[in-house]
């Protein structure tokens, strides 16, 4: 990847600083965002001119302004900083009455709790002070911007910011980043068409639109569609009035070594032991803006309900939530506001001092109670990234659990979170602290390291280099370098690229085979050892086998236990004879397992692994397994079409360490970014994302149940449809 050196304009609602007044003197200070964190960080490393515009409300920076004191952080920040001064009424117009009433509430689904507004008698006038802000900041940008140069604007409240730079700098390549939702066409189209119209059109005035997330470009795909644009959901482009404009995600990353840095001050490290306090309660936290997107009703009322049917839980759990203020200016906050602390009332009224929430804008005690919570709960009912889900695996102390909502965007990112599909359901909630508050600490420890790795290996400058790349391609009249990502969906592809892989990796069990597992795999061993094989006698045994395996010391006996073959038959031995099975019946149950005639390939295997060797397409199996998997495709005739095998048994790890896939990749001479891992678990198999490869999640199918390879490798290949063949 080239790394882009010309001239970088960007733009963004909030800038990296402001002045404030110390003793009669003015002095910059950072205005603390995860938006401008990201880019602060974006902007330090490049090496080439940057220039970051945003506007200001300050009387003091419009001072400082004046004087030419933002003329001389260009040293100390390592780029240009120039702030626009924007009235305290029209910015109140732009942010509030459109930015917040309109744009968030739509984004976020919160209509119930931000009432939309805007005029009836005149929708489009309704964001004239929304218009007239960004048409300030792309006057600047034109003004500022050299030849050819980049400019990036940053998120809603600048959605018609690309439209107004293209209009007077057509020489300039425009990216426009989202880190926000977007929503349905049926959310959008709620509002007045002149308003959606604005919008979307104003977007795609850029020639690259990123998203945080696949169903968010899809989303707006969707939007653009209804409008009438011609829209090519497979490339991810948008054809309109004479122009192209690509669509793109872009999962946005944390400055790590920051975040760990800042997490281990000493005002961090009090809190920490303060918020802990001696209690040996276990912790479930939030650290939140009180916003009504983040649903911190709902996750109260749910703590409540886990008390109320659960009261002695309120002896070894109790809640701690530190709230950040956010927009008390305007009434719908205040108002949400009331509401969470009534409902922490409510619930110390049933369970007393069950809750304790903190409120201030106060980043270090936040870091203190990421660092010592054992359960974080992150559920809001929708949200862009929430860097809070982010930060708290990386900095805290306890390997502790996230409950994650699926309408977070980093839910795409943290594979080892206690997912929540409906944040919107209180007893759904509910249910999730209980599961997040059951893991055994083995469990917690192989999440927690999951969720840290998948966050580390997201690195900011990579993120935004990869941003620059694809418009310099676009611009040279190519497509994008990153591919094109379709949304998630059971059976579909976390992150499909429209380039072809130039190798696959396989799992193997429940993906390329199936064990019969059913009660004739009893019967067999039965039959081996010449034991009666009534009905009776073997459904006894086989309820009583099947029982054995949820038991919690079987559970525990079978944890990491495939990481050698003496570990894994020493632990599926216990598991049989803790059932009932005595030593004899043990071996020969473990001796069907092994065999490679209790294991059968899916009906369309081997045509799958046929049609990748006749293209030359290198094949590698990483399995969690306790023995050779090898005689076993070679005993249905598949050993040949198979070049690399990665066993946790040979390895002495078990996915989801990342090691593995590299192991892989390495064995077949290939690049992550060049790979595909298909799959059935989300957890071990969608780790490979974290290095790089792209992953394709089976959806689980009964044996001898045609599976969906082919449908895969049709649609990887462009190709013609694969036919099905193999055993039936």
């Amino acid at each position: 990847m080239s790394i882009n050196t010309g001239h970088l304009v960007l733009l963004s609602d909030r800038g990296p600083v402001q002045f404030v007044d110390q003793a009669g003197k003015l002095v910059p200070a950072p205005r603390p965002s995860s938006v401008t964190a990201l880019l602060d960080g974006v902007a330090k490393a490049r090496p080439g001119r940057t220039t970051w515009v945003a506007p200001t409300v300050a009387e003091l920076d419009a001072r400082a302004l004046r004087s030419g004191l933002f003329g001389r952080l260009t040293a100390s920040l390592g780029y240009e900083y120039t702030p626009l001064p924007v009235g305290e009424n029209e910015y109140r117009g732009y942010y509030d009455d459109v930015g917040v009433n309109i744009l968030w509430s739509i984004l976020h689904g919160i209509e119930d709790q931000i009432p939309v507004v805007y005029s009836r008698d005149d929708p489009s006038g309704s964001l004239a002070p929304y218009r007239a802000v960004n048409r300030a900041l792309a006057e600047s940008a034109v003004g500022t911007a050299a030849e050819a140069a980049t400019v990036a604007i940053h998120d809603y409240q600048l959605m018609l910011a690309p439209a107004l730079v293209r209009a007077r700098r057509p020489d300039t390549r425009i990216i426009h980043f989202s880190h926000t939702p977007f929503p349905t066409p049926e959310s959008l189209f709620a509002l007045p068409p002149a308003i959606a119209r604005a919008l979307v059109g104003g977007m795609l005035g850029a020639d690259l639109l990123g998203f945080q997330r696949s169903r968010w470009a899809q989303r707006f795909l969707d939007c653009c569609a209804k409008l009438g644009a011609d829209v090519d959901h497979d490339r991810g482009l948008v054809r309109h009035r004479g122009r192209v404009t690509w669509v793109r995600r872009y999962p946005t990353p944390m400055d790590v070594p920051r975040l760990v840095s800042r997490s281990r001050s000493a005002g961090a490290e009090r809190w920490a032991l303060q918020l802990r306090g001696g209690d040996p309660r276990r912790i479930i936290a939030r650290v939140d803006r009180l916003d009504p997107a983040k649903n911190a009703v709902r996750g109260f009322q749910a703590y409540g309900l886990l008390l109320d049917q659960d009261p002695a839980l309120a002896a070894t759990v109790r809640f701690v939530a530190c709230f950040l203020p956010s927009r008390e200016r305007i009434a719908d906050y205040r108002r949400y506001a009331e509401q969470t602390w009534a409902i922490v009332d409510r619930v110390n009224t049933r369970h007393p001092g069950s809750i304790s929430a903190h409120y201030g804008d106060d980043h270090e005690r936040a870091l203190g109670l990421l660092r010592t919570y054992d359960v974080l709960l992150v559920n809001p009912v929708a949200d862009g990234l929430n860097a809070v889900a982010l930060e708290g695996p990386v900095v805290n102390d306890r390997h502790g659990a996230v409950v994650l909502s699926g309408e977070a965007g980093s839910a795409d990112v943290l594979t080892g979170a206690v997912p929540l599909a409906e944040p919107r359901d209180v007893e759904a909630t509910a249910d999730m602290l209980r599961a997040a508050l059951g893991l055994t600490p083995d469990e917690r420890l192989v999440r927690a390291r999951a969720m840290t790795a998948a966050v580390t290996a997201l690195r900011p400058v990579e993120w935004f280099e990869h941003q620059m790349s694809d418009v310099d391609a676009i611009a040279a009249g190519g497509a994008p370098c990153c591919p094109c990502n379709r949304p998630t969906r059971q059976g579909a592809t976390m992150t499909v690229g429209a380039d072809r892989p130039k190798g696959i990796i396989f799992d193997f069990d429940h993906t390329l085979f199936t064990f019969d597992d059913s009660i004739d795999w009893l019967r067999v061993a039965l039959r081996r050892l010449g034991r009666p094989t009534d009905e009776g006698t073997v459904r006894v045994l086989y309820d009583r086998i099947e029982d054995a395996r949820g038991w919690p010391e079987v559970v525990a006996e079978q944890r990491g236990c495939q990481t050698s073959p003496a570990t894994h038959r020493r632990a599926i031995l216990s598991w049989f004879h803790r059932a009932g099975a005595d030593a004899a019946l043990a071996d020969a149950l473990y001796a069907r397992v092994l065999d490679p005639a209790g294991w059968t390939p899916y009906p369309d295997v081997r045509a799958a692994l046929e049609w990748l060797r006749e293209r030359r397409v290198p094949v590698g199996v990483v399995s969690n397994v306790g023995w050779d998997i090898r005689p076993t495709l070679a005993h249905h005739g598949m050993g040949d079409l198979v070049d690399a095998y990665v066993l946790s048994c040979e390895h002495g790890a078990e996915k989801p360490d990342v090691a593995l896939f590299r192991a892989a990749c390495d064995a077949l001479g290939l690049d992550p970014e060049d790979g595909l891992v298909v799959g059935d678990d989300p957890v071990n198999d969608g780790a490979a994302v974290r290095i790089g490869l792209r992953v394709h999640l089976l959806p689980s199918a009964p044996r001898r149940r045609r599976t969906w390879l082919p449908l895969l490798l049709d649609l990887l290949a462009h190709d013609a449809p694969l036919a099905a063949s193999g055993r039936g």
